[in-house]
Parts: C-alpha cells; structure tokens; sequence
C-alpha cells in the first residue's frame, strides 16, 4: 500500500515537472495609445476590436514563435510604443497594413526576429525602426519583407538593418516586395544571407528603392526586378571560392544599381543584366560576367574564365 501511494506521488510530482506548450495565437491590438510590453495583456485581443486581456497569446501577449501580432483599423489612433521587453522576442509575423497609428520601435530600439514583416496595405499608418534588427526567417512567404502597397504608409528606418535569413532552404524565392521606398520611406540596412549550405538560393527586391548599405551574402543569388533601380550608398558583396553569390535582373533585361561616390568592390560574384551606374566605380574581382552588364569591370579567378575587362562605360 504504501509502495503504491509513493508511486502515485511520484507520477503528479512529474507530472508538474513537465514543461507547459506555449499557446500559438494572433493576437490583435486594442489599446489605442499604449505601449507593446511583455507586461501589458490589456492591449490585446483574440479578435480584432475585440475585448482586451483575450488573447490566447501564452501571458496574452504576442512573444512566442508561433504568435502573430496585428494592428488593424480596429486598434485605435496614436502611438504603440515597443517596449525594452520585446528585445529578442521571436514571432510569426507583424502586419499593420490596415492600421491608423504609428508602429514606434525606435524610443528603446529592440530588436526583433519573425518569419514575416507586413507593412503592406492602405491604412494612413507610421512604423519608426529605430536602431534595431529585423531578422526574419520565413522559408515559405516569398515577401518577407512586405511593403508592396505603400499607400498611406510613412516608414521612417532609422539606423536599422532588415535582415533577410531563412531558416532553412526557402521553398522558392524570398526577399523584399517593395512598391517603391526611397525619399523618406527609404531604407537603412538590407541585408541577404543563406547559412552555410553550398545550394545557391533566390531572393528578390522588387521595386525601385533607396537602400543605404545593401549587402548580400554567400549563397544568394539576388536578383533586382528588371527595369527597376536601386539607389545605394554601398554594395557588398562577400562570396567566397565555393560559395558564391549572384546578382542580376532578367537575363534580357538589366536592372539598374546606382552608387553616386567611391568605389565598389565586389568578390566571388557572377553578374548578369546589370547596368551599374550613377558615378561610383565599380569592381568585381575574382567574379564571373554573365552576361549584359554595363558599368563595371570584372576580373575572373586566377586561371579561370572571364579574363578583366570593362562593360560598358
């Protein structure tokens, strides 16, 4: 008897040892003017313009991985202001496409990371970046950054860097799908990374943009709609011998990169359809001319092909 009463305290014991499983929710903004802690469920709701203090969020706020975090039409004016809290809080998503209100990263300046950002829409909306990084991570959305309707949208960047970095191989292409941000919608830092796998992975900016430093990394093979600028400050590009980057519109099509001072080196990269222009020089060393690129000179590997030379001028 006693054997069997140790044993049945025994299994509640573990039983309250187990973890918890984090409820996944979208949670919708209701607060008005507030700030987005980790301390402050108030704010959000289970449905939009809903009744506060519902979310089914764990604690009844947008902090987990499978959380999605919504501002909407239904979420009131003024300023949500992101609090210190929020730094290093992974979500699904943030979407504030319908919204009337500002989005304010920039007062604590957290970062953030989440498969999606969602900034496209028609609601007479603000988001402040700040200073912090924006990680995201999808391998299944292809805009993942969206801000592909920028009607009403005023996107104020910062010093911040967006940093496109899936998870794992992304089904398809992924990358940035931009009406168009330049003037004081520009971007800061854009940054294009794919892990350490040899496979080559598509990403995409679409859109005529203003980004300040974009970089891309090993393993990526950018690719600037066709017919579209992009106005730089400074282009990166760090391939290496075996894992290369590529960067280029249609294969008939340039698109455009324009850079008005410096000069621009670029390593381990295969151009294709890219008109490079705007005053700077550009410079692709140990690198691989595909075809129907102007503006820049290219020098193959040492003993490889595509020998240096200018294109165009």
């Amino acid at each position: 008897m006693l054997c069997n009463k140790m044993k049945s305290l025994f299994i509640v014991l573990m039983l309250f040892l187990l973890p918890i499983s984090a409820e996944a929710a979208t949670c919708f903004w209701v607060g008005g003017v507030g700030t987005w802690s980790t301390a402050n469920a108030a704010s959000w709701s289970s449905s939009t313009g809903g009744a506060g203090s519902t979310c089914a969020a764990t604690g009844g706020i947008p902090k987990q991985a499978a959380d999605t975090a919504t501002f909407d039409g239904a979420s009131g004016g003024g300023t949500v202001t992101v609090d210190t809290t929020i730094n290093g809080v992974t979500l699904t998503q943030i979407t504030m496409g319908a919204f009337t209100g500002t989005l304010d990263f920039s007062i604590n300046n957290p970062s953030v990371t989440m498969a999606v950002m969602s900034i496209s829409g028609a609601g007479t909306r603000t988001v402040k970046l700040g200073s912090g990084t924006f990680t995201l991570t999808s391998n299944n959305t292809s805009n993942m950054f969206d801000a592909s309707t920028i009607t009403g949208l005023t996107l104020t960047a910062g010093t911040s860097t967006i940093n496109f970095a899936p998870s794992s191989a992304p089904n398809g292409s992924w990358g940035l799908a931009s009406g168009g941000l330049n003037g004081a919608n520009a971007l800061n830092n854009v940054t294009f990374t794919f892990g350490s796998s040899s496979a080559v992975r598509n990403a995409f900016i679409t859109g005529s943009n203003t980004i300040n430093v974009l970089t891309v990394g090993a393993n990526v093979a950018l690719q600037p709609n066709s017919n579209t600028t992009q106005i730089l400050t400074s282009l990166i590009i760090g391939g290496t011998s075996s894992l290369q980057t590529m960067l280029g519109g249609a294969a008939s099509t340039p698109a455009i990169i324009s850079i008005a001072t410096g000069t621009i080196n670029l390593s381990w990269a295969g151009i294709r359809a890219v008109t490079f222009t705007g005053g700077a020089t550009f410079i692709a060393a140990n690198s691989f001319d595909l075809g129907n690129n102007s503006g820049i000179t290219i020098t193959g590997p040492a003993g490889g092909a595509g020998g240096g030379h200018i294109i165009g001028g």
